[in-house]
């Protein structure tokens, strides 16, 4: 993905899975899966690491600590947590995992499992933003 003025700083928003309409006990049930809630806690919980940057990722141990995280560690992060998902559930992580893996291995999971996943995640590309029409923009080459 090539990151530049256009896109660079553009707000992502997030919907939280919990909703007012759902039932209690869906609610539940997705609580522990919520994006929305993961980020806040992530983000009352790493509030006092924190420095002056901007960065969502921060170190969390060593001479780093409160520094920014590099790519190249969130990127062992994300592989890390995907081989630890696999190990609790008994099964080996595939040999060719790497970060940019999760969407088709998330999509891969849900198509084996019966789920629709036009469902989770069908996106509204009617309603124009500046975030979308930037990504379409590029992916036309104008």
């Amino acid at each position: 993905m090539v990151v530049n003025h256009q896109t660079i700083n553009q707000v992502i928003e997030i919907n939280a899975l919990c909703s007012e309409s759902a039932s209690v006990e869906d609610n539940l049930n997705l609580v522990s899966l919520c994006p929305v809630r993961a980020l806040r806690t992530y983000g009352t919980r790493t509030q006092s690491l924190r420095r002056s940057h901007s960065q969502l990722f921060v170190c969390y141990g060593g001479n780093k600590r409160g520094d920014p995280v590099s790519k190249h560690r969130l990127s062992h992060w994300v592989v890390d947590t995907i081989s630890q998902a696999y190990d609790s559930q008994g099964l080996p992580a595939p040999g060719n995992l790497v970060a940019h893996s999760t969407r088709s291995m998330a999509t891969s999971w849900a198509a084996l499992r019966g789920v629709s996943v036009a469902h989770f995640y069908r996106v509204n590309v009617a309603a124009a933003t500046p975030l979308s029409t930037a990504v379409l923009s590029a992916a036309r080459g104008t």
